[in-house]
């Protein structure tokens, strides 16, 4: 499922390099490369916390809702955070960091809001759609 969060990334920074009216080469691409490891990070950290919850024995969609509060926090710091740090490359006027930056930044800003709703949901749909459990370890019985 992580793997739903790349377009979601790619989308807020082709967006931002177009707000941005910063040129799409070799370093908004390394910005773009760069990002999906971050992004994929976040979706990890949510869908391993639904996992946890679910082999504890909370219902699907609970799991789902308990998760998304839990880990909002951990999931926005890091967004903040590296935001943060990208700030001062894309005011400067440095040709070679500004798309590296605004592609960071705005894909960020982009996954950020949806991980939180299009990824559950995304999950949730799929799980329906299976019709069936996931044993989630041992202590389960499939």
């Amino acid at each position: 499922m992580s793997i739903l969060a790349i377009p979601m990334a790619l989308i807020g920074s082709t967006w931002g390099l177009v707000f941005a009216v910063t040129p799409l080469g070799f370093m908004a691409f390394f910005g773009m490369t760069s990002l999906t490891g971050i992004v994929v990070n976040d979706t990890i950290v949510l869908f391993d916390y639904i996992n946890t919850l679910r082999g504890r024995g909370l219902p699907r969609e609970d799991a789902v809702t308990k998760s998304g509060v839990s880990r909002l926090r951990a999931i926005v710091m890091t967004s903040i955070t590296t935001i943060g740090g990208m700030l001062p490359l894309a005011l400067g006027d440095g040709t070679l960091s500004k798309p590296f930056a605004v592609s960071m930044i705005f894909g960020l800003l982009g996954s950020t809001f949806l991980t939180l709703l299009v990824e559950p949901a995304a999950y949730l749909a799929l799980e329906r759609w299976r019709g069936r459990e996931i044993p989630l370890g041992p202590h389960r019985e499939a």
